[in-house]
């Protein structure tokens, strides 16, 4: 049995034999050991995050890479939940090769669906989870560190809509 399967059968019962938990700590120390002290950006994407579980298990993760010595990064995204807000709205959406098309009216949609819902919600299952996340776009930009978490990038005529959530 591998140690994915064993996982899987003990996440049944809600938790993990002491077994189990040994096996993943031995399979993840030398990664652990390489990225000590490293930043790493992590993508959580819009369908993930429409898991109520998984959403918890993400944020229990980050807080475990943190504890470990490794700086996340969260970068996210948020499609379906702009869809729908859109089509709430009865705003059109246009998509040309797969990329949403961000006029004026769906970039408003875009900034409030991810800046005023999102990221509250991806700070607050970090920190409900023991972690210490904040959303750099409510901060001041004097106040974050060596520019970390300055989210959301714009070139080549489209928009990328992530944005970053750092942990202190």
């Amino acid at each position: 049995m591998t140690l994915k399967d064993e996982a899987r059968g003990d996440a049944d019962e809600n938790q993990l034999s002491a077994h189990v938990k040994a096996r993943i700590l031995a399979e993840a120390l030398p990664h652990l050991i390489r990225y000590d002290d490293q930043t790493v950006v992590i993508k959580f994407g819009g369908h993930a995050m429409g898991d109520a579980k998984l959403s918890q298990a993400f944020a229990q993760d980050i807080v475990y890479l943190k504890k470990s010595g490794i700086n996340p990064i969260v970068v996210h995204g948020g499609g379906p939940q702009i869809g729908a807000m859109l089509h709430k709205l009865e705003i059109k959406s246009e998509f040309v090769n797969g990329l949403r098309v961000t006029d004026k009216p769906t970039v408003e949609i875009v900034e409030m669906v991810l800046a005023g819902a999102i990221n509250k919600e991806i700070v607050s299952a970090i920190n409900r989870q023991g972690g210490q996340g904040f959303d750099p776009h409510a901060a001041p930009r004097d106040s974050l560190a060596d520019g970390v978490g300055l989210g959301g990038t714009a070139g080549a005529g489209k928009a990328d809509h992530n944005h970053r959530l750092s942990l202190r």
